[in-house]
């Protein structure tokens, strides 16, 4: 089992920050290899987000569950191939008027040995690339008032 953990402080709200990694359904329009994104209601006191992924010709379908604590955590999980275990749990701090400290932890394997040697190199750039591209994100959305 593979664990990556990342924390970055942004020059942004807590409340503004939480948002943007909340909307799951915009994620298309900024998170690199997220195709469609659809919401299926609550299970179990989880969102059922169903995820179409690609990139480079390469398309998979990933079911997740995710639960909300506003603002201080976001928790995904999924066991959706091409993974045995997926669980990502997003952190937020506010250690200073309108900063905030973002910690993004994830444990992972895939479903198949084969590609898990292939994958977890790569997987964990995609992750780093998509941490940025939230803070990208978080610059051209206007924080609300």
């Amino acid at each position: 089992m593979a664990t990556l953990a990342l924390s970055h402080e942004v020059a942004f709200p807590i409340r503004h920050v939480y948002a943007v990694v909340a909307d799951i359904e915009r994620y298309p329009e900024f998170v690199p290899g997220f195709i469609a994104v659809r919401t299926e209601g609550y299970r179990d006191g989880k969102l059922v987000v169903l995820q179409r992924l690609g990139m480079k010709g390469v398309r998979q379908t990933v079911r997740t569950f995710a639960s909300f604590d506003p603002p201080h955590r976001i928790h995904i999980t999924t066991a959706t191939w091409p993974f045995r275990i997926l669980d990502q749990t997003w952190t937020f701090a506010d250690p200073a008027p309108n900063r905030t400290q973002v910690m993004l932890s994830v444990t992972y394997e895939f479903a198949n040995p084969v590609i898990g040697v292939l994958g977890e190199e790569i997987f964990s750039r995609i992750i780093e690339k998509s941490v940025d591209a939230f803070k990208k994100r978080l610059r051209t959305i206007p924080v609300p008032c």
